[in-house]
């Protein structure tokens, strides 16, 4: 069965402080880490991570510009 969700996101540059609205984002595809269209500031989607299923505890581990959904 196919996929027929719409998928926008959310979230507020912590650069320009615009609040940015992407569409067809796919956090399975695409990620946790997007960049703002307006000054290319990259952007953590913490609301879309703390929805996540594989984050089940709802927790954030936000921590000197770091997250367990960055790459090392």
């Amino acid at each position: 069965m196919p996929n027929d969700r719409t998928y926008i996101v959310t979230e507020v540059c912590p650069n320009c402080g615009v609040e940015n609205e992407i569409h067809g984002w796919d956090t399975d595809r695409d990620g946790f880490t997007a960049y703002c269209p307006h000054c290319g500031c990259t952007m953590m989607l913490c609301d879309e991570c703390m929805h996540a299923e594989d984050n089940p505890g709802k927790k954030c581990d936000w921590h000197n510009d770091h997250c367990f959904r960055m790459e090392d």
